[in-house]
């Protein structure tokens, strides 16, 4: 056994989570596409010491993961073991140190799959839906050769979410470029995105992380107020120009969403074509599925 590490049964698991009280409310989630201002809008919502923030803990990337395995022969779980695994990992990220806290868990990008199973198991479990247009992605994305290396990493999990969510099996990783790595990765997440605000439209709050900057402070408040967090007046305001000024990847330069455009039009100056051929790949894929027709809206 390794030091510090000790194995526990689910079954375990479960009879010690039922000398457990229920939390008054359960936690609140940001779930999002990735590289689109989830730890921004993460650090915004911890402006109260009433914030308990958790940022993409491990086992929601691990049920995420065996979620899409289930059924097939590679499993390790059946659908009702993996099923009892979320409900007690939920209970537990639920809990806080005091019963006055929420936690407010922004989920990997990579976890966008079990965005209506989180929904669903509580009737006033709240989430961020965080994504930014498709046009912006791919500029944002080829912006930096290393994000590049990020897309790869990914693309096994991005290219098994667009089969699951397109019934479609007919593309191979070892013949995907960069570009429609991104674009397949983008769709995936914003199909589960759009099956998740039909199916629990009163649970989530969509978010454009353009629209997002035009009005930080008060978009975060709005945050605030759909997860029941209570705040001082004029605080968020403050609070959030401080976190901005210290966002940046350089930290002597304050972030903003002027900043952020001037980077993004400096890739669509560099990678017009790329970001064009993205965009055509998208029209191609959609037209495939009648039910994916809906995520033109934020091409």
């Amino acid at each position: 056994m390794i030091k510090g590490f000790f194995p526990v049964s689910l079954e375990e698991l479960e009879h010690e989570l039922e000398k457990v009280p229920l939390e008054p409310s359960p936690a609140a989630y940001v779930f999002q596409i990735g590289h689109c201002g989830s730890t921004l809008v993460s650090r915004a919502l911890a402006f109260s010491p009433l914030t308990l923030p958790l940022r993409e803990p491990q086992v929601l990337k691990t049920l995420a993961s065996s979620q899409r395995e289930l059924g097939s022969t590679l499993s390790w779980l059946s659908h009702g073991d993996w099923q009892r695994l979320m409900d007690a990992s939920l209970r537990m990220l639920d809990r806080r140190f005091r019963p006055d806290q929420l936690p407010v868990i922004k989920a990997n990008s990579e976890c966008n799959n079990i965005c209506e199973t989180v929904l669903a198991s509580h009737p006033e479990r709240r989430a961020v839906l965080l994504y930014s247009p498709l046009e912006s992605y791919l500029a944002g994305m080829l912006r930096y050769k290393d994000k590049q290396g990020d897309i790869r990493f990914q693309s096994r999990a991005r290219l098994e979410e667009w089969q699951l969510v397109s019934g479609s099996s007919d593309l191979n990783l070892s013949e995907l470029s960069v570009v429609e790595l991104i674009v397949i990765a983008w769709m995936g997440n914003m199909a589960r995105f759009s099956k998740a605000m039909k199916r629990f439209p009163e649970q989530v709050m969509p978010s454009n992380f353009e629209d997002y900057l035009s009005r930080p402070a008060e978009t975060t408040e709005e945050m605030a107020g759909f997860f029941g967090l209570e705040y001082r007046e004029g605080q968020i305001p403050g609070h959030y120009q401080k976190i901005s000024e210290q966002y940046s990847k350089d930290p002597k330069l304050p972030y903003s969403a002027r900043t952020r455009e001037v980077a993004l039009d400096a890739s669509r100056s560099d990678n017009a074509a790329l970001i064009s051929r993205g965009l055509r790949i998208a029209e191609q894929l959609v037209a495939t599925k009648h039910e994916l027709s809906a995520l033109k809206t934020w091409f």
